[in-house]
């Protein structure tokens, strides 16, 4: 059988320029890279128009646009209501009297901005090299960011850019909390979500262990979370023996020879972790494994969801306008979504984010793609631990891709059994 050399070689470029393209907008390097005067500052939404271009003339123009409109039609489940989202922000924005035009009307026009990045990753979706070799590109840009939380943890407080996060790693997301969360979704990319092999075992280990220096209650609720649910497919498909084996023997000897002594490496090591704002999320998290859940009445994150819902219930019907988050006692973050929407931009808008997140969970589910369902789901408590969850550029990159691969394997899947009844 002769070897098509060549062929090999363009493959192996168009991976290396996928993955060098994308790890840039998905681990937050671009930014880093504009705060230390080494890139012009551009949006994202420029640098994701460069990997339009082995896109254009690979896959559009061979098919005279047709890949491109079939795409953006078979995921309208989720283009849509994002779309529908990013109209309510900015109508609401425009044509309520309280709304925030601050810093040229950004936080107005965000949801709008987004939404353009997710119809570019769904368009970027559509390139058949990134499809075929997707499992290999996002593992690398994974990698990329987990180097980029260590390099925080050997090197503090340079890549972070929220002073009052100086105690805790962020990697190049410059953000401690949207650092593990970006952590979060590309191992769920990453990982492979048909097959039960030891190398989602070693990604799940390595994602854990990176994101547990950045302090997220949020990042490390999500990956528990994302690990259990893969624990539960596992041993829905495994034998007796082997879920026995599976629950008592190996996930504690992993938790305690593996992971314990490695995070108490990294704890020592690092004075980093000795100020006393690391402490208390340290004793913290320490409190919550032991399953002592008594420090939450009193945390701040739940006395300001209490504040918030005094402020939603102003307005529950209209909204305050969009990035209207103002009272009496000052701006409030409220760190949670759904609330957000409802406060902002009333109860339009509450329903528009959880049209958005059901559309999203459907798409996946009737294209039967396990990954993306996994995917959608996560997105469900990662709203109420941010309020910003779509700033945070891996998640809606990764939603745009994940959309449109997921409907070319289904399509894929479907002429496979139609050649082979």
């Amino acid at each position: 059988m002769k070897i098509n050399l060549k062929a090999i070689h363009s493959q192996t470029f168009l991976v290396a320029y996928f993955t060098l393209a994308l790890m840039p907008v998905l681990t937050g390097a671009d930014a880093y890279l504009y705060r230390n005067g080494l890139l012009p500052k551009l949006p994202s939404i420029f640098l994701l128009l460069l990997l339009f271009v082995p896109v254009f003339f690979k896959d559009f123009l061979l098919t005279k646009g047709a890949i491109l409109v079939n795409s953006l039609s078979k995921t309208s489940l989720v283009s849509i209501p994002f779309g529908v989202l990013a109209m309510v922000s900015l109508i609401w924005g425009v044509f309520h009297p309280d709304s925030n035009w601050a810093r040229g009307g950004r936080i107005v026009y965000l949801d709008f901005l987004n939404w353009s990045i997710l119809i570019l990753a769904i368009g970027i979706g559509c390139a058949s090299t990134l499809r075929k070799h997707c499992q290999l590109i996002f593992l690398l840009v994974l990698a990329g960011a987990w180097m980029g939380v260590w390099f925080d943890v050997v090197n503090p407080g340079v890549l972070i850019n929220k002073p009052h996060q100086a105690h805790r790693a962020a990697g190049f997301m410059g953000n401690a909390n949207e650092g593990a969360s970006s952590i979060v979704f590309l191992t769920i990319a990453a990982v492979n979500w048909q097959r039960k092999t030891l190398l989602n075992w070693a990604i799940f280990l390595i994602s854990g262990l990176t994101i547990y220096p950045t302090l997220s209650f949020g990042g490390l609720g999500l990956f528990f979370g994302t690990v259990f649910i893969y624990i539960l497919l596992y041993l829905k498909e495994e034998g007796t023996l082997l879920k026995v084996l599976t629950i008592f023997v190996v996930i504690p000897l992993m938790a305690i020879f593996v992971v314990k002594p490695l995070t108490n490496q990294i704890i020592q090591k690092n004075e980093q972790f000795e100020v006393n704002s690391a402490k208390e999320r340290r004793e913290t998290l320490a409190n919550m494994s032991e399953g002592d859940m008594t420090f939450a009445k009193d945390h701040s994150r739940v006395r300001l969801l209490i504040l918030y819902w005094e402020v939603i219930k102003e307005k529950p019907l209209w909204g305050r306008g969009t990035g209207n988050s103002r009272t009496d006692k000052g701006k409030l973050e409220a760190h949670n979504i759904y609330l957000k929407h409802w406060a902002e931009n009333g109860i339009i808008g509450l329903f528009a984010l959880l049209l958005l997140l059901g559309g999203t969970f459907y798409h996946f589910k009737i294209l039967k793609n396990l990954k993306g369902m996994v995917f959608a789901f996560v997105l469900i408590p990662q709203g109420f631990y941010s309020d910003d969850m779509w700033g945070v550029r891996t998640i809606v990159i990764l939603l745009g891709l994940l959309a449109t691969i997921a409907y070319f394997d289904y399509l894929d899947q479907r002429n496979q059994q139609s050649a082979n009844p």
